[in-house]
């Protein structure tokens, strides 16, 4: 339900639709986003329990809509 890819440049991971969860988004730190896409340089740049409950709103959203 979730993608992660290690890139040469950042950590990618592929989270579905980022816009229901704009808090914690603002929350995480210093990420870049597209439509489902969450970079970030370094995981010490990121809020952890942010990045967790960003996770689980994600997975939880997919479940609901059955993919």
């Amino acid at each position: 339900m979730i993608n992660f890819s290690p890139r040469k440049g950042d950590l990618t991971l592929y989270l579905g639709s980022l816009e229901k969860n704009s808090a914690l988004l603002e929350s995480l730190g210093k990420v870049k986003t597209s439509k489902g896409c969450l970079s970030v340089k370094r995981l010490e740049d990121l809020n952890l329990p942010a990045l967790k409950r960003l996770i689980k709103a994600s997975v939880d959203e997919k479940r609901k809509s059955g993919a």
